[in-house]
């Protein structure tokens, strides 16, 4: 059998959606396990926030360019996706806060937090950018 077009990578790097998604998958085991790392000596609350910073310092720096492509970014680009990593922030931090109310605890429920927030980040950024 011949696979002319086994993994094309050139062709899928150039669709946004999975390059947000590696890129997120990189972004988000990183914050994970920072997370995971700081619920030993920090409540939910505080490591969600350390870890979703970390997480908004490499989306804001990396992301408009080298995911979404928009080579023309600029300061209120990257404000702008702040600003929605920022709100979606609060939304995963309510979120899990209600996950704790359900009795689910952190260290699973932010798999669900991630998961909604991700697709939600996506939307509104690839949005925002209009690319």
């Amino acid at each position: 059998m011949h696979f002319d077009k086994q993994l094309n990578f050139k062709k899928l790097k150039q669709k946004s959606f999975y390059r947000f998604l590696i890129a997120g998958g990189l972004n988000t085991t990183l914050t994970i396990i920072i997370f995971q790392l700081l619920l030993f000596f920090l409540d939910k609350e505080v490591s969600y926030l350390i870890s979703w910073g970390t997480g908004l310092l490499i989306l804001t720096i990396y992301y408009p360019e080298k995911v979404f492509r928009k080579h023309d970014s600029n300061l209120m680009d990257k404000l702008l996706i702040g600003s929605i990593y920022i709100t979606t922030f609060f939304f995963g931090k309510f979120l899990l806060g209600f996950f704790d109310g359900i009795d689910i605890i952190p260290q699973y429920s932010i798999f669900i937090v991630i998961f909604i927030t991700m697709i939600l980040n996506y939307i509104l950024i690839k949005s925002a950018l209009r690319v």
